[in-house]
């Protein structure tokens, strides 16, 4: 029973913990203890256990954070294709849960090596770990595409005053800050311990040194959320609209499956509606539609339709396929976004072609073998190559991400770095609503706000459509699976500074994989002296 509790039970008490910091539960605060239970049980068990603990802790985690997967077979039209769509859950749930190994078996070897009473050793335990958290976490990020959902410090979106940290390192230190408060408790519950079979005790400086952090990031919010009121704004009024299209009603107009018109004319008449309402406001300076809104139709007519009713009043930004043909007769596809000014023609301005594309979504890495398995379209999108600049009359430039692209903080640095002063979010979260991904895909996109100190309005088909400030607080949004439109004035700060994380990006994440890097070496060379025995 002993050796249960220590190798399954206490691993997977932290995987459970970490879940209920994020959406859809959302008890934050409990992240800064999470990763104790984890840790008691690597203090414990042997070395060859430690791979077992560490991946189950992980996968309790991912498998439950990323339940909303399995919604896709909602769309699915055979056992094939949901046997696909749960096979992608469990690999990435599992691929996820890898990253906590190499997390495990060295903080089995710091626990080990240094922990007891000795303050200097044990503060080696926390910076050691806490660097190698975080550059697990920026590796996930990068490699194979890229996947940085749910990094720790996303479960704080809600605590502005804790995440304007953000602006220095993004939200890898706030990862960083929450494993650091982990570690404090977690070795004086264990001086606790040990005190009571030696003996012996003194003051638990490292329980003080894990606060230290979390209290001047609590500082630095609140002087910085205080100091950023400014009366040089450039204001400007917006409007967006959560259409609420039920995603089978959209692949059903696009597998040509039931009579497109009537559906079309539906579809139509619904967003119409809430345009027309929209439009009673004479002084919006741009309408924003969700990703691919345009195609919900598939019908020319209602689409130059719905665009001559906008572009008569107002400048519309609106998603949809976009195709071109290159010299050599290729016909490209792409996810976009595509600003109209000009009623002449539903003329386009300025487009953008998304850059990040979904794998398994959006493209098929091999086609020919997976097709069958996956529940799309068979369109194979290509990608874009840079960022947009758009330009509408006297508004502040901005760009826009599409779908998940706000999950990727190196697009929206790179935005501003062409001179985005406001970041527009387009997508369509209805393939997995209701669930808690809405909420959150949302959570990542406050860290672009705070990381680059510029406002973000998304429009979502299904939600969670929102407009969020600077600083990251979410100022007004409309609910998962709710109709409806929000019109906003926004202000731009004339004299805004870029943040350091602008400037320099992920400086923080690499810095941390170089100190990684050094004490993953200390480890290798007490693994060639036969200094600890992994008996893996």
């Amino acid at each position: 029973m002993k050796n249960f509790i220590l190798k399954i039970l206490l691993p997977i008490i932290s995987g459970i913990l970490l879940t209920i910091s994020f959406p859809k539960f959302g008890f934050s605060t409990i992240i800064y203890v999470s990763l104790i239970p984890l840790f008691l049980s690597l203090s414990k068990i042997k070395f060859k256990e430690t791979i077992l603990a560490s991946f189950l802790s992980g996968l309790t985690f991912f498998i439950f954070s990323l339940i909303w997967l399995v919604n896709v077979t909602q769309y699915t039209e055979n056992n094939l294709e949901d046997f696909g769509i749960l096979f992608g859950y469990l690999f990435l749930s599992s691929y996820c849960a890898l990253f906590f190994i190499p997390f495990g078996v060295i903080a089995k070897w710091c626990f080990d090596k240094w922990l007891g009473f000795s303050l200097l050793k044990n503060i080696q335990i926390m910076i050691s770990l806490t660097f190698l958290w975080v550059s697990l976490e920026f590796l996930r990020g990068q490699l194979f595409t890229g996947f940085p959902w749910n990094f720790l410090g996303i479960s704080q979106y809600l605590n502005p005053s804790i995440i304007q940290i953000a602006s220095f390192g993004g939200v890898s230190i706030v990862s960083a800050i929450i494993v650091w408060m982990n570690l404090g408790i977690f070795i004086t519950l264990k001086q606790y311990l040990l005190g009571i079979n030696n003996k012996k005790y003194r003051p638990h400086y490292e329980f003080m040194i894990g606060i230290i952090p979390i209290a001047l990031s609590i500082s630095f919010g609140i002087q910085s959320i205080f100091s950023s009121n400014s009366n040089d704004h450039k204001k400007f009024s917006i409007a967006l609209i959560q259409p609420n299209i039920n995603q089978k009603e959209i692949n059903s107009l696009k597998t040509n499956k039931i009579n497109n018109k009537l559906l079309s004319e539906s579809i139509y008449l619904k967003m119409s509606e809430q345009v027309d309402r929209v439009l009673t406001n004479p002084n919006i300076d741009l309408l924003v539609l969700p990703e691919t809104s345009l195609d919900y139709f598939n019908s020319d007519f209602y689409k130059r339709k719905l665009i001559d009713k906008v572009v008569k009043k107002t400048t519309l930004l609106a998603g949809s396929s976009y195709f071109e043909i290159n010299n050599i007769d290729q016909i490209k596809f792409y996810n976009s976004s595509i600003l109209y000014n000009d009623i002449s023609q539903n003329k386009i301005s300025t487009k953008y072609f998304k850059q990040h594309l979904v794998p398994f979504g959006e493209y098929l890495p091999f086609i020919n073998s997976l097709k069958k398995l996956v529940p799309l379209e068979n369109t194979n999108f290509s990608s874009g190559k840079k960022s947009t600049i758009f330009r509408v009359k006297d508004l502040p430039s901005f760009s826009v991400l599409i779908c998940f692209e706000d999950v990727f903080s190196e697009l929206a640095k790179n935005a501003v770095a062409n001179n985005a002063k406001w970041i527009i979010n387009q997508t369509n979260d209805g393939w997995f609503d209701p669930s808690s991904q809405s909420e959150q895909h949302l959570s990542h996109a406050v860290f672009r706000c705070v990381e680059n100190n510029i406002p973000m309005v998304r429009a979502c088909n299904t939600g969670v459509s929102c407009i969020i400030d600077k600083k990251g607080r979410i100022v007004q949004r409309l609910d998962p699976l709710k109709e409806g439109f929000i019109i906003s004035s926004i202000g731009i700060d004339n004299n805004s500074n870029k943040t350091f994380y602008a400037s320099n990006g992920d400086i923080f994440a690499k810095l941390s994989l170089i100190v990684s890097f050094l004490f993953l070496s200390l480890f290798l060379l007490d693994v060639k002296n036969k200094k600890i025995k992994l008996d893996f």
